[in-house]
């Protein structure tokens, strides 16, 4: 049975429905679930890739070198962001998804799309 995602992008809230296909709710229904903040049917989330692993979890974690500070600023980091941990060479251990936009946000970083190289042309030898 396939897994449907629902999401309220108002308050980043995102939900799982493990259901047969004609059981699935369909948005303007009445029938998707509610947002527990403010009560509004939840949008799908077509988002590929989602798995068990939305918003719950990275996994094993995502360390990110990009955003590292220096391990001289790790005690005024964690007065900022607490819940953020800070590995001893100043690589940032992300736990979840919304943990890690939360910090982009309050950051002031965007994360943007990932760019694509085009591939060249193959020249076969002689």
């Amino acid at each position: 049975m396939p897994i449907y995602g629902y999401r309220c992008y108002e308050h980043d809230i995102y939900e799982e429905i493990f259901c047969a296909a004609k059981d699935r709710p369909e948005v303007g229904g009445g029938d998707c679930p509610k947002c527990p903040k403010c009560g509004r049917e939840m949008e799908r989330d077509f988002s590929p890739g989602r798995g068990r692993q939305t918003s719950i979890s990275y996994g094993s974690g995502f360390i990110s070198q990009a955003l590292a500070i220096n391990p001289d600023q790790i005690g005024e980091h964690h007065k900022l962001f607490p819940d953020v941990e800070v590995l001893p060479d100043g690589c940032i251990n992300f736990k979840n998804y919304k943990q890690h936009d939360n910090y982009l946000k309050k950051t002031g970083f965007q994360k943007l799309p990932q760019k694509i190289k085009p591939k060249g042309k193959i020249i076969a030898g002689p």
